[in-house]
């Protein structure tokens, strides 16, 4: 019986001291990624208060002097640990029992605590590299020798008439029993292991979600960065943006001859698309809702052409519209869904460049009930899956370094959202890239004869 409860208590210490072993190396890792400790121990804290509670068996973090940081019992946060501890032997030193401090400095990594004399807990210590923090498994050795007791009375009741059985059904009844036994065992182990895993699935959640917090706070900062770089922008260029329109309008109106009224005219009008682009960024760092009119959406598309053709002729590739079902009227900001088709398009053209045989990019407007739908599509390499899952971050961008800011998706999706409406990626089964835009039908459209 002695045996058994060794053998038990044995498997209960090693299965408490594997748990606080993965806890602390998961611990350790996370102070290395450069987190904060105050975050770190905040979210632990979090997590061991959330454990089920089991005041036999606990697991809880010290400083170097004894000061609680993480426990189960929130109540005893920033206090001091003011037990004594013995060695594993059971023999207390020449002087007496060690204070913790003295435990942790001779290097001691199992020991008792000491409670008027007499030791009351088996304690496992892991210490943390990086910082003076100490991870400590509690296991209440009262409990322990109970369980121990119990399973003793247990096996006691089987050996008694295992005897019985083996005396008279000889050597086959009691390889049976003892199979019996041997699974018992198994099945202890098992729960234990089970635990343990349990535990460790709890604190792998909780660092997940501390590194989820910690690129959602990044991308905040690049934002934050993103809107200051715009305001500063904005402010250099709108000045002469507006010389070169008030200039432009002057030569319109004192330019005799129409080849040239017609150039100050367009020079006027692209100074004030690049003012209301460069509104449009600021829009996007303070996301600014649109200034909504009635749009027609062939109008916007031709236009949107018209003014890709230069990335057109560059990469050679053939861009063309289709109009189903007659024009579509919504009520949407021009400037803002021109932008978005202009993105869209440019990047099917420079997807298009490395490509051999004939390079087409095509705009379909239709109407779907009470939506409007614009489909971009090309029949260039497509995207990977890869790719596709954070195909709308800001900041993420498939060109090669110094080729995209990784922004254009990114405002599309905030453009057509701000609409009301929804974009995706999708898949085309001949090959090629797919962009479709849901935008709502504020109004009745114009129908006119199809393309």
């Amino acid at each position: 019986m002695k045996a058994v409860e060794r053998s038990h208590a044995r498997l209960e210490f090693q299965s408490n001291a594997e748990y606080g072993r993965r806890f602390a190396a998961l611990l350790e890792s996370e102070l290395v990624s450069g987190k904060a400790e105050a975050e770190v121990l905040t979210a632990l804290q979090t997590t061991l208060a959330a454990s089920p509670g089991d005041s036999s068996r606990y697991l809880c973090v010290l400083s170097r002097e004894g000061e609680v940081l993480c426990h189960p019992k929130s109540g005893a946060l920033g206090q001091m640990m003011t037990a004594n501890f013995m060695s594993v032997g059971g023999a207390p030193s020449e002087v007496g029992p060690l204070s913790y401090r003295e435990w942790v400095d001779q290097g001691q990594l199992e020991g008792f605590m000491v409670n008027n004399g007499e030791p009351v807990e088996l304690i496992r210590r892991f210490p943390i590299s990086s910082t003076g923090w100490q991870v400590l498994v509690h296991t209440s050795l009262k409990s322990l020798m109970r369980e121990s007791r119990e399973l003793s009375f247990t096996i006691l009741s089987v050996m008694v008439p295992t005897g019985l059985f083996f005396i008279l059904m000889g050597t086959l009844v009691v390889r049976w029993i003892g199979r019996n036994y041997e699974l018992e065992i198994e099945e202890a182990n098992q729960r234990l292991e089970e635990r343990v895993n349990a535990r460790t699935a709890e604190l792998q959640h909780t660092v997940d979600e501390l590194r989820k917090t910690r690129r959602a706070l990044d991308l905040s900062e690049k934002m934050a960065l993103l809107g200051q770089l715009v305001a500063g922008i904005a402010h250099e260029i709108n000045n002469p943006l507006n010389v070169i329109g008030i200039q432009a309008s002057n030569l319109r109106e004192i330019a005799e001859d129409p080849d040239e009224q017609r150039a100050a005219e367009a020079i006027q009008r692209n100074a004030n698309r690049c003012g209301q682009l460069v509104r449009n960024l600021l829009s996007f760092a303070r996301n600014d809702p649109p200034r909504r009119q009635p749009t027609s959406l062939r109008e916007l598309v031709e236009t949107a052409l018209a003014l890709a053709t230069g990335e057109a002729q560059r990469y050679q590739v053939v861009m063309d519209s289709s109009f189903p079902g007659g024009d579509v009227i919504v009520s949407a900001d021009h400037i803002q869904l021109e932008q978005v088709l202009l993105n869209l398009v440019g990047n099917a053209a420079q997807a298009l460049g490395g490509q051999d045989g004939q390079r087409k990019v095509t705009v379909t407007v239709t109407r779907e009930g009470e939506d409007a739908m614009i489909v971009v599509e090309d029949n260039g390499p497509g995207l990977a899956p890869v790719i596709r899952e954070h195909l709308f971050e800001p900041f993420q961008t498939t060109k090669d370094e110094g080729q995209g800011t990784g922004l254009g998706l990114s405002l599309c999706r905030r453009f057509v959202e701000g609409h009301g409406g929804r974009i995706e990626y999708r898949d085309r089964p001949e090959g090629g890239a797919c962009f479709a835009i849901r935008l709502p039908i504020a109004m009745q459209s114009a129908t006119s004869a199809s393309l």
